[in-house]
């Protein structure tokens, strides 16, 4: 007898490119083919929904408490989201105890990256510094080897604000700092001092490059609005495009000619922080901004990819999580597409930029290492 049996929902796994519908059993906290007249102690109905891996969030801000950017990790399982990466919100100064709090003590599975300025992103509106002097690499170091597999790498919030001069010299440095600690660098790109090529040239396969359609300063566009050369010739290099939405970091005006060339994201994330979650038109949650990819012209399929099986490569789990492969951990997302009017808005955040929606992703269940961590009131 099994612990759980979902019954009659539509199975999105893109991992194994399966869509369509079948029956997931749970057995020990793992997932197992369901067996035609098995029973189960608890039986769910899910007829008329969509049953997915459960949602990686691949970029977020998850130091609660630690910053005033934080948001609690589980509150993010009644979104579906079974593991997050946190987007660098702790630096080396203060990752032990982002570890002690938001990783050791959160049901949602936590990844992270640590900020290449000592203290993180403590709060907005705070100036942060990436001069030499300033930028402790033997103590960065340190952490990654201490949470090898927890910390994937290095975070550089590569914009004008922050770094504005010696911008080249500040990206090659952090280069050569993850090589020298064998792990990858997320950049963040919003308003950034150099153009996309130059950053694009420095980057190596599984790096990412954050927030690819943002509007501010250079964008992936070329002057004819086109997806520029460098960016193609990045991802076949195997350079990552996470597109972080955010409230400052995703414009239609990129996105739209960028999705009609054909150039989609690799991972689709949140970038929720406390400024967004629950609260606005711009990132309310990973199933709103996943709903918003549908508005675009995306198919569900490929949205669930870039929100399940590509993160879970990333953080090299691929056969545990962003799969509903017998024997991998029964982290489980249902789910309802229901029709509904949606105003979709973005950094512009002016009424001539919104994309209209007819459709919204709403979540019903939770599972995480086969326990239920959420269930609405009305499934």
């Amino acid at each position: 007898m099994y612990d759980y049996i979902i019954r009659g929902g539509h199975i999105i796994d893109p991992s194994r490119h399966i869509n369509g519908i079948a029956d997931i059993a749970i057995s020990n906290g793992r997932i197992v083919a369901a067996a035609d007249g098995a029973t189960a102690l608890h039986e769910i109905n899910a007829d008329g929904c969509y049953v997915f891996p459960g949602l990686i969030d691949g970029h977020t801000h998850s130091f609660f408490q630690g910053s005033g950017l934080g948001v609690q990790p589980d509150l993010l399982a009644s979104t579906g989201v079974t593991t997050v990466i946190d987007g660098g919100t702790a630096g080396w100064s203060n990752y032990d105890a982002f570890h002690n709090t938001a990783v050791a003590n959160s049901i949602v599975r936590v990844k992270s990256l640590v900020a290449y300025n000592n203290a993180g992103q403590v709060e907005l509106g705070v100036k942060l510094s990436y001069d030499a002097s300033v930028v402790n690499a033997k103590k960065i170091h340190r952490v990654i080897e201490r949470y090898r597999g927890e910390v994937l790498g290095i975070k550089l919030l590569f914009q004008k604000e922050f770094v504005p001069y010696n911008a080249l010299a500040c990206l090659k440095e952090l280069v050569r700092v993850a090589e020298e600690c064998e792990c990858i660098i997320t950049v963040h790109t919003t308003n950034p001092p150099l153009p996309v090529a130059d950053i694009l040239e420095l980057l190596r396969p599984g790096d990412i490059y954050c927030h690819c359609y943002q509007g501010h300063g250079h964008t992936i566009l070329d002057s004819d609005g086109h997806v520029d050369k460098s960016v193609w010739e990045a991802r076949k290099r195997g350079v990552l495009f996470d597109a972080a939405n955010g409230t400052n970091n995703f414009a239609f005006a990129t996105a739209i000619p960028a999705i009609k060339d054909g150039f989609l994201p690799d991972i689709i994330s949140s970038d929720n922080a406390s400024n967004s979650f629950g609260l606005d038109r711009y990132a309310k949650n990973l199933p709103f901004v996943m709903s918003k990819y549908l508005a675009l012209g995306m198919d569900l399929e490929t949205i669930v990819s870039c929100t399940t099986s590509t993160p879970a490569a990333l953080l090299g789990m691929q056969d545990k999580i962003g799969t509903l492969a017998d024997g991998a951990f029964a982290d489980i997302a249902i789910m309802k597409l229901i029709e509904k009017k949606e105003i979709f808005w973005d950094s512009v955040k002016d009424i001539s930029s919104i994309v209209e929606g007819k459709y919204m992703l709403v979540p019903k269940m939770t599972f995480i290492d086969g326990i239920p961590v959420y269930r609405s009131n009305d499934f």
